[in-house]
Formats: C-alpha cells, sequence, structure tokens
C-alpha cells in the first residue's frame, strides 16, 4: 500500500482479521510466494492508493528490488511472531 484514507480492511469470511493501515505493508504475498489462491479479501476504507505487483512475475520482481525482499521477508516474520504469540495463549 501506498496511501489510504483510512486504510484497508483484510476479511476472511467475512470476519475483519486485520486493518493494514501503514504504508510500505504488503498484503498477497503468501499466495504470490506459494502460487496458491488468496485465501482473504482486503477493501479500501475510504480513497487508497496501491501499487500491484505481478505474482507471475514475482521472482524477478524480488531479485531487481532487494529492498522490497526485505520488506516482505519482515512482514512474514511479523506475522508469523503473531500468530504464534496467540497460539501459545
Amino acid at each position: 500500500m501506498v496511501k489510504a484514507e483510512y486504510g484497508l480492511l483484510v476479511s476472511k469470511s467475512g470476519t475483519e482479521i486485520e486493518r493494514i493501515s501503514n504504508p510500505d505493508e504488503y498484503f498477497g504475498e503468501m499466495s504470490a510466494i506459494l502460487r496458491e489462491k488468496r485465501s482473504a479479501t482486503v477493501r479500501s476504507i475510504g480513497k487508497s492508493h496501491v501499487k500491484v505487483f505481478n505474482c507471475d512475475d514475482l521472482d524477478t520482481v524480488l531479485d531487481t528490488s532487494p529492498k522490497l525482499a526485505k520488506t516482505i521477508i519482515d512482514t512474514l516474520a511479523k506475522r508469523h511472531s503473531e500468530t504464534n504469540k496467540l497460539l501459545s495463549k
């Protein structure tokens, strides 16, 4: 996401699971990396500006943009850590 008026709502089966509100956050990376169908829906709350990457060319995008690759790795690690905390309660 580049910017959003009120963020992006991430839902699964109609239930909100997350809100994306920080610029430079990514979504859809798991399906692109694993080449699987997306499991959540992302909807803009207000006006938003997002940058879309072609998942068919993800390897090239990551090879030419190490900063993007690092951001995606950080995003995945953060989500993994948060999930582990929830599961250990």
